[in-house]
């Protein structure tokens, strides 16, 4: 699966250290499933499918050192798939380092 993400992001400072933050926007997804014959070991049949839908998340940043901040997030992508693939939610969470010039 592949898949792009264009959100918008509005923060909140909770002290002079911490800020909360809210994100929300759409994505779009490619997804392919492979089956495979046991018996043949190869894949037998291939399938490839696009969507678009909506995305949503929030965060908690905490600025370390003058520059520098830790962040958590977490996302959730609605209905990722689609048709014969099917659909499913996906919840990603990240921890990242976010350094301003």
């Amino acid at each position: 699966m592949r898949l792009s993400d264009l959100t918008i992001l509005g923060q909140w400072l909770g002290t002079e250290r911490i800020a909360f933050f809210g994100k929300a926007g759409a994505y779009y997804a490619n997804t392919t499933l492979e089956t495979t014959d046991t018996t043949l070991a190869v894949p037998t049949t291939r399938v490839q499918q696009s969507r678009g839908n909506l995305t949503f998340g929030a965060g908690i940043q905490w600025y370390a050192w003058r520059g520098l901040a830790i962040r958590g997030e977490g996302q959730h992508f609605m209905k990722v798939g689609g048709g014969s693939i099917g659909d499913s939610d996906y919840n990603v969470y990240t921890l990242s380092l976010l350094y301003k010039f």
